[in-house]
C-alpha cells in the first residue's frame, strides 16, 4: 500500500527559505488551507456536475476543441463529459457513505438512493437524468459533507487525505470543460488575508455576482465589494495627494 503523506502545508512566503514554516494542524491533523480546499471543492462540485451533464444531454453543443490536452486520448465530447460528471458523483456518494458510518449518523437520502448494481457498487447517475436533477442530487450530499467537515477532519487521516485528493479532481474537471462565463480576478486584495478575489458571473437571471477569496474562502456581496473598491480608491487618492504634498515640501 502506498504510504500517504498527511498535510504538511508550507506557509506562503516561506517556500524558498532554508527551513520553510509548516502551518499548524488546526483541523485534526490538517491545516487551515487543507480544510478550505475541501470546503471550496464541495461548494462548486454540484455546479460542475450540472454543467458537464448538460454538455452530455444537450443537442449539438460545443466541439472537441474545448477539451484541454491530456495524457489520454479523449473520448467523444459528450461521452467524456458524462464520464467526468459520473465519476465526481460516484465519489461523493462513496465518501458520504464512508463518513456517515464513521460519524455514526444517517446518510442523506440522495446517497442511499444512488443507482447501484447487484453487489451494491455505485454505478453512477441514472441515464437520462437532467442537469438540474444531477445538481440537486449532488448538492444534497455535498451540503451534508460541508455541514460535517469539521468532524470529518478528525477521522482516520488516511481516509481524509484520500477524500481531499478525490475532491481536488473537481478543479481538473472544471478546467477541462470550461463554462462560457469564467471568473475574473479583482485587483482588490481580500481584506481578511490579502489573497486574490475571484469574481464569478451571476448563475441565474436576477442574481448578483459571486465574489470569493481563493485563499480564505470568505465571500462578499456585490455591495460589500463595491464599498471596498470605493474605500481603496479613496485611500489611494489620499496617499497620492500626500505624496505630492511632501514632494513639493521637500523641493
Amino acid at each position: 500500500m502506498t504510504e500517504l503523506s498527511y498535510d504538511r502545508a508550507i506557509k506562503r512566503g516561506t517556500e524558498n527559505l532554508e527551513t520553510p514554516e509548516i502551518l499548524p494542524a488546526v483541523y485534526g491533523r490538517f491545516s487551515t488551507p487543507f480544510f478550505r480546499q475541501c470546503r471550496i471543492a464541495l461548494k462548486i462540485l454540484p455546479g460542475v456536475v450540472e454543467h458537464v451533464v448538460s454538455l452530455h444531454t444537450a443537442s449539438g453543443g460545443a466541439s472537441e476543441d474545448n477539451i484541454q490536452a491530456s495524457k489520454d486520448d479523449p473520448l467523444p465530447f459528450n461521452a467524456q463529459a458524462w464520464d467526468d460528471g459520473n465519476e465526481m458523483y460516484r465519489r461523493v456518494v462513496y465518501w458520504t457513505g464512508v463518513f456517515s458510518i464513521s460519524l455514526g449518523g444517517e446518510a442523506p437520502g440522495a446517497a442511499k438512493r444512488a443507482w447501484r448494481n447487484a453487489d451494491g457498487k455505485v454505478i453512477g447517475l441514472p441515464a437520462g437524468i437532467s442537469p438540474e436533477a444531477a445538481k440537486l442530487a449532488t448538492f444534497a450530499m455535498t451540503s451534508w459533507l460541508q455541514g460535517r467537515l469539521n468532524s470529518i477532519m478528525s477521522l482516520d487521516p488516511e481516509d481524509v487525505t484520500l477524500f481531499h485528493a478525490d475532491l481536488r479532481d473537481v478543479y481538473r474537471v472544471n478546467a477541462r470543460w470550461p463554462q462560457q462565463d469564467r471568473a475574473v480576478w479583482s485587483r482588490l486584495p481580500c481584506p481578511y488575508c490579502q489573497g486574490r478575489l475571484a469574481i464569478y458571473p451571476p448563475t441565474a437571471p436576477g442574481r448578483g455576482k459571486h465574489i470569493e477569496c481563493e485563499t480564505c474562502a470568505n465571500t462578499f456581496t456585490e455591495a460589500e465589494y463595491e464599498s471596498a473598491v470605493k474605500e481603496l480608491e479613496r485611500a489611494t487618492k489620499t496617499a497620492q495627494q500626500l505624496a505630492k504634498k511632501y514632494a513639493r515640501s521637500a523641493s
